[in-house]
């Protein structure tokens, strides 16, 4: 959640005998490159005669030439071997020359002459990798192309090949030329599978196929529904992909266009061509070698005809210059006399042309920038008028660039991040020019010139040429995966119906019919269940605008409901209050003087949600009567209708129909089912045929079939192993579900667990005790409202979502969820971004625990802003146990009845922090003065300290805590603290002691590599003994994998690892898991300590300051081998201190370790 402000600096130590290797366990940061670094000489000044040839092989270049040359000095640049570019003579010359080879292709050469192009591209004779063999398209005639060979259609194309290559299986396209619009290409690139359609955009499979053995691709058309399926598995698909072919197109095998898809590289051994979507059955035929058996297809291919004349292919060497990998080539310059050569320089090439997009810098590029500022960067970097809601980001119009300032290096930053940003690899070059543009005239023009840099000529003729035979896309390969998900028919989240009418608790059901979801719904009803008002009705073609930190990530928004409102009502109860008669509203006042969190219970309770197919039932109460509820569309009436089951009860019941009118619904001995419909008006009916059934179905599969992965064990070649137990990827299951994985927990026995994901999903995963094999994910609930934890006590699935603990009930065994039901709602949502609902614990007594995030940079507004609540175990009462928290991730339990809730960097956090929580009540206090309390005094001696503060560098975000069992198969680390890193995908051991009643400590890394995503949530397993972890990307963070989840075994190799710490006067006792050589760590050149201070304020974070070592004079090895006393003579209370050594275990393996911890008081 942090960004990295300030790495650690380096310190010299004069006093130490410290290696280099010791201290480079703290990397600098990376930084972007100059311009002018990114050209190196090639060859020297000289003159002719002359032979030069480069010392070394380059791939996808270009050479810059500044000579002067006679007619008589016949000089040459020659690439390939022996393939000549000569050089044109005169005075002042200068050429350059781009060389491209990649990987499957052909090598191509391009020239320029004084910056004029006067060969567009000459593909070199010999140069395609073996195995491709020019000229061997095939090409269907037009009548067939335009009959047969029909992707507008229902289809089902399958291709056998095997290839170490890329480029075209398949095309429809034109004849000859370059790649347009409604073009069609089955083709590889990087290896992976997609099919393309001409400025629609891809699908692409995850799976590599370019690895020399035989492959059969099926590419099915089912509607407007495309799927790829590769050796029998589903690798992608996309609902609505399809468009009308163009007449002129041809059909074509091992070909596509000149400037899109490459050049096939490899062997087709088979293409046959069904005029129908074949059934899943018969594309898992063709993968498994029974293509015969399916029905006869409407075109067979196989190669044939006469033998080619053999072509004794060259020797190509892959190489990597620059960012591109191709096939390496020397470079030589041959002259002779009357040649003077100035100056050569050679510059990789990348995929797009950096120059020509600079020069094409108008007004349609500087409005196309200001989109994309106005859709993502605004939320961080605001406007001249509105700072950004990230205090780090930079404010362009004031302050200066860390990376650099001129275009190019501003390309870099967005390319990469460089720990500033967020690294954006969801738009193309261009794009990103197009925002620099923006930037620098909105910005940097008339306001910061100190940071406008020159773009001249000189400037414009060294930035990168790009390539020909590899081009970036022009747009975006799929519409985002929180469009493309399947959300099912409901969905929880907090929806603005308009400015001032926001449904902090949305329930959104889509009640016309159809697939997708509600994102592909056209009809929609949204409930609020604070009040179980129907806020709003709408019809469209798009459900929401899909803004929102857990949509499209941007900060300070949240999602609005788009197309036509049919019905609109206010943030104000919609039923009566049955005890005094009035609509007077009884919730919560925030700060900000409007209404939050539920009705109390004896006025309103939601109560749950049942699924039938594909329509929902809402259950809830008004006073003591039960009410349930059906959204439904009349297509036919073109309204929609509110069929309602309001059961037996002594007492009228009345409601707002709108806010003009009320109707009253009589008291009755028996239940009564009426419609509310809303059309041109509004009016209550009596029920119609049919709708007394609508509340006695059973239920119905809506997630159907399992899905396979199969569990990737790690090599047991460290003191931990770490398996990954895959998710099924969106592109293999039929939902496209988006698997951030954000909490999971055990059945009992261990074989099976749930698994949540932040956008709204829990799976049941089966075999996760295997030590490998195969793995089954079953989808049982959809469309929850961002759950970031997930506890099952007693068999039953607890899920901890922003607006609710939902326990999911499963009423005919096949374990989907049918019934959702609300065991706690207390929450009190506001619309603000940042307030996520993190981690979900038990205690013995069955009682429930998660924390409450605040509003980032904002004051809180509600009493659960910053604080750690409990939830009764019969879900009836919260309570607030603690207070003074920013963005607490996730809540551990201590045996001793204590707590442990990390927080982030921010205002009045100077860094992370790892909170030692008493939990005594609103009082128990813990630094954020933003948060909601009744603390005044901002001075340090009120909050209650962190065990440690937690330097970025470190740990950029901290998440959850938990404790090793003691019969766990970590055997060294039993009893020890461990901390999951959201931040940089780690895990760290947390040594600790306790000193006049403050806990104080630090962490220590565990020796593995970092998973690929952060890691928030951990449970030990019940059966083997080892930690299991799941996490996601989803805000800032290094490890961007969207989500993942793990088993860590500790294999039985000595790890160690710090698991105590402790202060006396002078010295620091450092107790390590496994025994140590004692030649080694009895060296005082081996350790090395640093300390630092911190100053907390209303400001975001905190710089070191007074950064300084401390000597360590002696180091005393206890006689186990496993304690080493530091003798520090400068030791002293401080919030940040660093330990490192360089030292040795008993078995000769080098140790390496850092500590960062604090000390607050040193007992005597």
């Amino acid at each position: 959640m942090n960004r990295s402000q300030s790495p650690l600096l380096p310190i010299f130590l004069p006093t130490l005998a410290l290696s280099a290797a010791l201290w480079a366990q703290v990397p600098s940061a990376p930084t972007s490159l100059p311009l002018e670094k990114t050209l190196e000489t090639l060859f020297p000044e000289t003159t002719g005669p002359c032979t030069l040839e480069s010392g070394k092989d380059y791939s996808n270049f270009r050479v810059l030439l500044d000579y002067d040359a006679t007619g008589s000095s016949r000089a040459q640049l020659i690439v390939f071997g022996d393939h000549v570019v000569d050089l044109p003579a005169g005075g002042q010359r200068r050429v350059e020359v781009a060389y491209e080879h990649a990987i499957g292709q052909a090598a191509r050469v391009r020239v320029w002459h004084e910056g004029k192009l006067v060969n567009e591209g000459e593909d070199l004779e010999n140069s395609a990798p073996a195995g491709q063999v020019a000229g061997a398209a095939v090409v269907a005639n037009a009548a067939d192309s335009k009959g047969t060979f029909r992707f507008d259609r229902d289809f089902t194309v399958m291709v056998k090949f095997n290839t170490r290559g890329n480029g075209p299986l398949v095309a429809k396209a034109p004849a000859a030329g370059k790649w347009v619009e409604n073009g069609k290409m089955l083709f590889l690139r990087d290896g992976k599978m997609v099919y393309d359609v001409g400025w629609l955009g891809d699908i692409e499979g995850s799976k590599r196929v370019n690895d020399g053995k035989d492959h059969v691709v099926v590419l099915q058309m089912d509607g407007k529904t495309a799927r790829l399926f590769i050796d029998g598995g589903l690798e992608a698909a996309n609902r609505e992909f399809m468009r009308p072919d163009v007449d002129s197109h041809v059909f074509k095998i091992g070909a596509g266009s000149a400037d899109f898809g490459g050049r096939w590289d490899g062997k087709i051994a088979n293409v046959r061509w069904w005029k129908r979507a074949l059934s899943l059955a018969e594309v898992k035929a063709l993968s498994s070698g029974r293509e015969d058996t399916v029905n006869t297809p409407d075109y067979n291919w196989k190669p044939g005809g006469e033998p080619r004349p053999e072509v004794k292919p060259r020797r190509l060497a892959e190489v990597k210059y620059g960012r591109l990998p191709g096939y390496g080539s020397r470079v030589k310059l041959k002259a002779g006399a009357g040649f003077s050569l100035r100056r050569a320089r050679i510059q990789p090439l990348e995929r797009a042309d950096h120059a020509a997009l600079v020069r094409g810098w108008d007004g349609e590029s500087l409005t196309r920038g200001k989109a994309v500022y106005g859709q993502l960067c605004v939320t961080c970097h605001g406007t001249i008028e509105k700072e950004g809601s990230l205090p780090t980001a930079l404010r362009f119009h004031q302050g200066q660039f860390k990376n650099g300032n001129d275009p190019y290096r501003m390309f870099q930053t967005l390319e990469r991040g460089y720990g500033l940003m967020v690294p954006q690899p969801q738009y193309t070059t261009a794009q990103k020019y197009d925002v620099i543009h923006y930037v620098r005239e909105t910005f940097l023009k008339g306001r910061n010139e100190d940071q406008l840099s020159a773009v001249n000529e000189d400037y414009l003729e060294r930035l990168p040429r790009g390539m020909s035979t590899v081009q970036e896309r022009k747009g975006p390969r799929k519409a985002p995966q929180y469009v493309l998900q399947d959300y099912g028919n409901v969905l929880f989240w907090t929806m603005q119906v308009e400015g001032g009418n926001i449904a902090q608790k949305g329930m959104t059901v889509r009640v016309d019919d159809g697939p997708g979801g509600v994102a592909e719904g056209k009809a929609w009803m949204l409930y609020d269940h604070d009040t179980m008002r129907l806020a709003a009705a709408w019809t469209g073609d798009k459900f929401v605008d899909w803004r929102g930190i857990a949509f499209d990530g941007s900060h300070g928004t949240h999602t609005s409901i788009v197309g036509e409102k049919k019905f609109i009502f206010p943030n104000a109860p919609m039923w009566a209050n049955p005890a005094e008669g009035g609509y007077e509203d009884a919730r919560i006042l925030g700060r900000d003087n409007k209404p939050y969190g539920p009705l109390p219970r004896r006025w309103v309770k939601f109560r749950g949600l049942q699924y039938v197919g594909g329509e929902a039932v809402i259950d809830y109460t008004v006073g003591e009567t039960e009410i349930r509820e059906v959204p439904q569309w009349d297509g036919g009436e073109q309204a929609f209708v509110r069929v309602m089951k309001i059961g037996p009860g002594g007492k009228a019941l009345r409601m707002r129909l709108n806010t003009e009118r009320e109707h009253v619904f009589p008291a009755s001995k028996v239940a009564q089912i009426y419609r509310v419909v809303i059309g041109e008006g509004i009016e209550v009916r009596a029920a119609r045929a049919g709708d007394e059934e609508l509340f006695g179905r059973k239920p119905e599969p809506r997630f159907q079939g399992r899905l396979v992965t199969r569990i990737t064990r790690g090599a047991d070649d460290g003191p931990f192993a770490v398996d990954v137990l895959p998710t099924p990827p969106p592109a293999e299951n039929p939902w496209q579900s988006w698997m951030r994985t954000s909490g999971f927990d055990y059945f009992e026995g261990g074989k099976s667990a749930a698994v949540c994901t932040w956008n709204g999903d829990v799976w049941i995963v089966d075999g996760i005790d295997q030590s490998e094999g195969v793995l089954q994910w079953q989808r049982i609930c959809s469309g929850l409202f961002q759950p970031l934890g997930l506890r099952i006590v007693d068999g039953r699935i607890y899920v901890g979502c922003r607006d609710m603990i939902a326990l999911l009930r499963d009423h005919n065994g096949d374990r989907e969820t049918d019934y959702l039901e609300v065991f706690n709602n207390d929450h009190q949502v506001t619309e603000h971004f940042h307030e996520f609902a993190m981690g979900l614990q038990t205690d013995d007594d069955g009682n429930f625990y998660y924390a409450k995030s605040a509003r980032h940079a904002l004051t809180a507004v509600v009493p659960h802003h910053g604080t750690l609540l409990r939830v009764s175990r019969d879900g009836s009462k919260t309570d607030i146990l603690a207070t003074g928290f920013r963005a607490a991730n996730g809540v551990c339990l201590n045996p001793d009845g204590t707590f442990i809730v990390t927080d982030q960097e921010g205002h009045w956090n100077p860094k992370n922090r790892i909170n030692w929580v008493k939990g005594t009540g609103k009082n128990d206090f813990y630094g954020n003065m933003f948060g909601y309390h009744s603390i005044t005094d901002s001075s340090d001696s009120v909050m209650t300290s962190p065990l440690c503060w937690i330097t970025n560098g470190f740990d950029r975000s901290p998440a959850e805590l938990l404790w090793v069992p003691e019969d766990s198969a970590w055997k060294s680390l039993r009893g020890s603290l461990l901390n999951l890193s959201y931040g940089y995908g780690k895990i760290y051991v947390v040594p600790h002691e306790k000193v006049n009643g403050q806990v104080q400590g630090g962490m220590c890394e565990l020796p593995f590599k970092q998973f690929p995503t952060g890691v928030m949530r951990g449970r030990f397993h019940p059966g083997d003994g080892q930690l299991y972890a799941c996490g996601m990307f989803a805000w800032a963070g290094n490890q961007r994998q969207a989500g993942g989840f793990y088993r860590v075994r500790a294999t039985g190799e000595p790890a160690h690892v710090p698991v105590g710490l402790a202060t006396a006067p002078q010295t620091v006792k450092v107790t390590f898991s496994d025994p140590l050589d004692k030649a080694a760590t009895e060296n005082a050149g081996a350790w090395a300590i640093e300390a630092w201070n911190l100053k907390r304020t209303r400001n975001y974070g905190s710089r070191h300051y007074d950064q300084r070592p401390w000597k360590v004079s002696k180091a005393a090895l206890s006689p186990d081998g496993r304690s080493v006393t530091l003798t520090v003579p400068e030791l002293a209370p401080t919030w940040g201190m660093s330990i490192r050594c360089k030292t040795r275990g008993v078995n000769g393996m080098e140790v390496v370790r850092e500590i960062h911890n604090s000390v607050y008081n040193i007992e005597k």
